[in-house]
């Protein structure tokens, strides 16, 4: 590490900033890359993994050895050790010298954009390909993430004489532009005004204008703000008075919408990180939002803790309703009352015969969301499929989704077809990254093929003629064979080299995932299991893997394997940083992570479309199926065989 950051020192004019906090947790994790020439350090490459790609956040070379290749053969063995992703993306301000060296690396320009400098210097986004079909091209969502600021670190970015302010300037690094949006509060803009330098309070003033504010709802964030006083440890705010104003400030932001608040002031960060008030606000210092921005991303798009225990439910609604739905009407697409009026009336002269409709109510009765589809020869139309709450939009679509691939496999349909011409921009990328291809003309449909397929089938009966036919003959390995699986589902691709794993469960934790304790909309049975959970165990020993499958054994009463997963992830990490990472999961309490912890670490399986067996297999099918005991359950987790996965869930069919 010291020699890496020596030659980022000597090169950080062309580098952008990185904080040194930030450096060692890439190191930590394994994302810097290094070359060596008689054992000294001649270049490095710190990257990281997010979604299917690989993501360069810098490449830096020794210039005595910029003639021998060195940043070819980093980046070429960035992309022959992911070469299972689709390719590697990286940006660069065009008026640097290495604008130049990308084509020869492999790079082409893809688009040209103003930078975060002062002086707004145009940045090109580059691209190698790995020569994989982009799975989701269009469909991914690229919205960014809302990242709320405090004071200090706005003032950091604007005032050149303070010092040690690296780590908040490296915020508005151009490789960040395309992930994070930074905004300010109402609050912020009051301790700005309090500034004692008339000239530099109205400089930073002035500077706020290049920053969104927030929406304010000033008596929701001073309630809130109280709520998470109440709830610290004794004496907290009087020990540290800059507490009330901090909790402030990240009320405002998880009240108008953030999906992120920073600050440098770590007692505060560790003070409200803790809150159950703030969730899912990710609360962190500037250098932890930046290494774990692909966690947060995740976070920002799907956040099923905030439908926790708050009494949704789903239901059919009545055709003598109509009046109760106007509030779902979509004013941001300019729909009419009349349009929506026929949308309903069409839909409610169908539902006994093949259509529903269904609607989620809050606790309250009232209707946030709905989902109205019909059956029409082998595929399955959504006429109407809004979310009303635009801080759960994503994540109920995503459910909703999830259901309506449930029903269409039920009835064997083979397409699902959103009919909906008014639907709103956070149902429509919650789609699109749920595997929907959209057309030219902006429909949106996608396959859903059941049972467990070879390749070779795959591709003559779904995959021939579209973009993915330069995989079609070749079985798709590691983070490409997960992603066709997802976009989908229930699809399993019997050939893949996808690792498959046992994983014993006791009774109670299983209730904790699977019971309805710990369902997306936690007091209504149909809608299940949300589509992504995080199962916490000891951190050793260190069989798992992702991207996976697994199945899950309850090893007490019944004894049996009882559903199936497909694994996302697997980490290692101090109990409080998984909790805080994955408690927009609706993840277990912290006290009870640190129970299963060892030596301060604990280990976190991201499952996700959790299917459960019709017909638990049971231990002595398990020993019938494989004599040589490859299935025998164990004390902790075990790798098996495709084929052996493969014989317990189609004997176990799943639902």
């Amino acid at each position: 590490m010291p020699a890496v950051r020596d030659l980022s020192d000597k090169n950080k004019q062309w580098l952008g900033i990185l904080p040194y906090g930030a450096m060692g947790d890439y190191a930590d994790r394994g994302r810097i890359l290094v070359a060596e020439q008689r054992r000294a350090v001649v270049g490095y490459a710190i990257f990281d993994l997010p979604s299917n790609r690989v993501r360069l956040a810098q490449l830096c070379i020794e210039p005595d050895v910029r003639r021998q290749r060195v940043a070819l053969m980093l980046v070429e063995h960035l992309s022959s050790t992911f070469s299972d992703r689709t390719g590697i993306a990286v940006r660069c301000r065009r008026d640097w010298p290495a604008d130049t060296a990308w084509p020869g690396l492999g790079f082409e320009p893809r688009s040209n954009a103003p930078g975060r400098s002062a002086a707004r210097h145009l940045v090109t986004a580059w691209w190698r390909d790995h020569g994989h079909p982009d799975l989701f091209g269009s469909q991914v969502d690229d919205a960014r993430t809302v990242v709320a600021i405090d004071a200090n670190v706005f003032r950091d970015i604007h005032e050149s004489e303070r010092l040690e302010t690296n780590e908040s300037r490296a915020l508005r690094s151009d490789w960040l532009e395309e992930s994070i949006e930074l905004v300010v509060t109402s609050g912020v803009r009051a301790e700005l005004n309090q500034h004692p330098n008339s000239q530099e309070r109205e400089r930073l003033l002035g500077a706020l204008v290049n920053y969104r504010s927030l929406p304010t709802d000033p008596s929701a964030a001073r309630a809130l703000r109280e709520l998470v006083l109440a709830n610290l440890s004794v004496g907290a705010a009087e020990q540290d008075p800059s507490l009330r104003s901090d909790s402030l400030l990240a009320a405002e932001a998880k009240v108008g919408g953030a999906d992120a608040f920073v600050s440098r002031d770590q007692s505060a960060v560790e003070a409200l990180s803790r809150s159950d008030a703030l969730e899912p606000l990710w609360i962190s210092t500037p250098s932890d939002l930046i290494v774990h921005l692909d966690e947060l991303s995740d976070a920002a798009n799907y956040a099923p803790s905030q439908l926790l225990d708050t009494g949704y439910s789903i239901g059919s609604v009545p055709s003598s309703s109509e009046s109760d739905l106007h509030h779902l009407m979509s004013h941001s697409t300019g729909e009419s009352k009349s349009q929506f009026r026929k949308q309903c009336r069409r839909s409610a002269t169908l539902v006994g015969s093949s259509a529903s409709r269904r609607v989620l109510r809050d606790r309250h009765g009232k209707i946030q969301g709905s989902l109205f589809s019909e059956r029409r020869d082998d595929a399955l139309e959504v006429s109407l499929i809004r979310a009303v709450d635009p801080r759960i939009a994503r994540t109920m679509t995503i459910q909703m989704v999830h259901l309506l691939r449930q029903e269409a496999r039920d009835h064997g349909l083979r397409l699902v077809q959103i009919a909906d011409p008014s639907i709103t921009t956070p149902v429509r990328a919650a789609l699109r990254d749920s595997g929907f291809a959209e057309a030219e003309d902006g429909s949106l449909s996608c396959r859903v093929i059941d049972g467990c397929w070879t390749w070779s089938e795959i591709s003559e009966a779904v995959l021939t003629g579209e973009a993915f036919g330069t995989l079609a003959g070749s079985s798709p390995a590691g983070v490409i064979a997960a992603e066709i699986e997802r976009i989908f589902w229930p699809l399993k691709v019997t050939d893949s080299d996808l690792p498959c794993f046992m994983i014993p469960i006791r009774p109670a934790p299983a209730q904790e995932l699977f019971g309805l304790t710990q369902t997306l909309f936690a007091r209504d049975p149909e809608l299940g299991l949300s589509r992504q959970h995080v199962y916490y165990r000891s951190p050793a020993p260190k069989v798992v893997s992702a991207p996976g499958r697994v199945l899950w054994y309850v090893s007490n009463d019944p004894k049996a394997v009882i559903a199936s997963s497909r694994l996302d992830a697997v980490e290692l990490a101090h109990p409080g940083t998984l909790h805080r990472k994955y408690r927009r999961l609706g993840v277990l309490d912290r006290t009870v992570i640190e129970g299963r912890a060892k030596e301060g670490r604990a280990q976190a399986i991201l499952f996700s479309d959790t299917e459960f067996f019709r017909e638990p297999v049971s231990l002595s099918r398990l020993r019938a199926i494989d004599e040589n005991g490859h299935l025998e359950p164990l004390a902790s987790p075990r790798k098996i065989s495709a084929a052996n996965f493969f014989s317990v869930y189609q004997e176990g069919r799943p639902r």
